[in-house]
């Protein structure tokens, strides 16, 4: 015996009943009035509002999921619901409508049909868009401007191929999946939404005690499911998925719309136009993903992958670092979101020693793009063996928050610089790190760039005190030609300049006038890039970079502190 097709397998008295059973349901959470219906959906981009919704009714091209009357109804294809309060009927019909004109019977059917109330889920929405699509003239609307008189001979050919199609078999099949289809989401909906949002999928069930009422319906649910078969359902959720496409190609803004939804079910209620019409689409997609995925036991494509062709199962993993978005973790959506839109929350702690640092990062990464992002952070001498469980503690809880750590520390200080390698080496951080030799400011400026700046830093204390200030930039200069640390620097310049009526200190001040000279003068005099300059914007990248992502991708070489791709070995270990 051939197997059945799947539209049989639907039972739609049995999705009516639930239903049914749902009346305490909030409007247009289940089902609505035809007007009420259409309303909703004129909202969402369908042509149909709520005039049209009863016409293509009557005419059979939509059917109802629940179907009330004031008394017994014993018309053709409408079944009744079995032990319940009111009359209630599922809608079994056929298609009845007139091709030339979809309700041209409508006279006829309303006389038949005026006592019944027919009721809508909005997972209707997707046989109006279907209805749209078919009832298409496949004319450019341009060929009105630039030929009037081609469009007329072209539109009586259209209209004949529309009337042809709307005669076909086919197309009356089509009518019937796309129907069938809606029936079967609205039906898996009562596990999913549990699955996606931790809520029944029916407000009311009057079955006992939820548990057992909801095991006895996920049997009905995986019975249902494996009759189709795992090829139909899949085909069925890539057209659903491609059918959103079709509405709004906007993937980014639907999938933020689903995480924030997953959130605040308000946003699902209150997403409008084409947007919110594709929205719904892939709802109906999502809900039938779901209860394939634990029908059969198999992970399949996401919406946003379903329907875009083979992509390999590593493409999510290099785009996000996970091979799931929409039910991934926090943390993950907190990556995408940062990657594709704008995250004004720290993506980046950058860990500095002392004043003069933090200040000099936080003056450079203001005028650096994404630097937002970033947060420094100054340890002012934390960094020691006695404090290296707090900092490690630290940095795991960055992990945990997907945040990189960034440091730079004085290779003058072997301690510190041991306490960073062995945290690298335990790799108990995402990052870089960076050892200034010996210090700061002779890793990154010459002497005269260092005598410079201190002299714009003085500027108006020696011009109050009379000083020839290009004398004392020269002074400047030979006393600090033999100097080499930061400590002899300091020393060597408040000498220097208290004598001519200036004071001089390390400190913030220092840093910012650093900062603003760096961005001024990007590379040193001899040539070189200034490192901290190419650390902070190596920094700015974790503003935009899913953690996740690196995280599994790379790991900090304990020695250089620079980034380098991990082993198998590593991999298995971080995973």
């Amino acid at each position: 015996m051939d197997k059945p097709h799947w539209t049989d397998l639907i039972d739609v008295v049995r999705i009516a009943t639930y239903l049914e059973n749902d009346s305490a349901g909030t409007s247009l959470e289940r089902v609505a009035s035809a007007a009420s219906f259409g309303s909703w959906a004129g909202d969402r981009a369908s042509i149909f509002g709520w005039g049209a919704i009863e016409e293509l009714w009557l005419a059979g091209l939509l059917r109802a999921d629940l179907v009330t009357s004031d008394g017994p109804c014993s018309l053709p294809g409408f079944v009744p619901l079995r032990g319940r309060e009111r009359n209630a009927y599922a809608d079994h019909r056929d298609i009845a409508f007139n091709v030339n004109h979809w309700w041209g019977t409508h006279d006829e059917a309303r006389a038949a049909l005026g006592s019944l109330t027919p009721q809508f889920h909005p997972f209707r929405l997707f046989v109006l868009f279907e209805l749209q699509r078919a009832s298409e003239i496949g004319i450019a609307k341009r060929q009105l401007l630039s030929d009037i008189g081609g469009f007329e001979q072209l539109y009586p050919d259209a209209i004949a191929r529309l009337k042809e199609r709307f005669a076909s078999d086919a197309f009356r099949e089509r009518v019937r999946e796309w129907n069938n289809l809606a029936a079967l989401c609205v039906f898996l909906e009562g596990y999913s939404r549990w699955v996606m949002f931790e809520e029944p999928g029916f407000a009311s069930v009057d079955e006992g005690d939820f548990t057992e009422w909801f095991r006895s319906y996920w049997r009905e649910v995986e019975s249902l499911l494996r009759g189709i078969g795992r090829d139909v359902v899949e085909r069925l959720h890539q057209h659903l998925a491609e059918a959103s496409r079709k509405v709004d190609a906007n993937d980014d803004i639907q999938i933020l719309l689903r995480l924030a939804a997953g959130r605040d079910r308000q946003v699902e209620r209150d997403v409008r136009g084409h947007t919110g019409g594709a929205f719904t689409l892939r709802s109906m997609a999502e809900c039938l993903r779901r209860a394939a995925e634990r029908a059969f036991g198999v992970q399949l494509p996401e919406e946003d992958q379903a329907g875009r062709g083979y992509s390999g199962p590593q493409f999510k993993v290099d785009l996000y670092g996970t091979d799931r978005l929409i039910d991934a973790s926090a943390g993950v959506h907190a990556d995408w979101i940062k990657q594709r839109f704008y995250d004004p929350r720290t993506s980046v702690r950058l860990y500095v020693e002392g004043h003069t640092e933090a200040a000099a990062f936080a003056q450079v990464l203001g005028a650096l793009a994404d630097g937002h992002g970033v947060s420094v952070v100054n340890l002012r001498g934390q960094v020691r063996e006695k404090n290296r469980i707090a900092l490690e503690d630290t940095l795991c809880a960055n992990s945990d928050e997907h945040v990189f750590s960034y440091f730079v520390i004085d290779g003058d200080r072997s301690e510190n610089v041991s306490v960073i390698r062995r945290a690298a080496r335990d790799d108990v951080f995402c990052g870089q790190f960076r050892i200034s030799r010996p210090d700061f400011e002779f890793d990154n400026f010459t002497t005269d760039e260092l005598a410079d700046v201190a002299i714009e830093l003085a500027a108006d204390d020696l011009k109050r005190a009379g000083v020839d200030l290009d004398l004392t930039q020269a002074k400047l200069r030979a006393v600090l030609a033999g100097v080499t640390n930061a400590a002899e620097m300091e020393t060597a310049l408040h000498a220097e300049l208290i004598l001519a009526g200036a004071r001089f200190k390390k400190g913030e001040a220092w840093g910012r006038a650093l900062g603003r000279y760096t961005l001024q003068h990007p590379r040193r005099s001899d040539g070189e890039y200034r490192a901290f300059l190419a650390f902070a914007r190596r920094a700015t990248f974790g503003a935009r970079a899913p953690f996740l992502r690196e995280r599994k991708r790379v790991r900090v070489d304990p020695e250089s502190g620079e980034l380098i791709e991990r082993t198998p070995e590593s991999s298995a270990a971080e995973d």
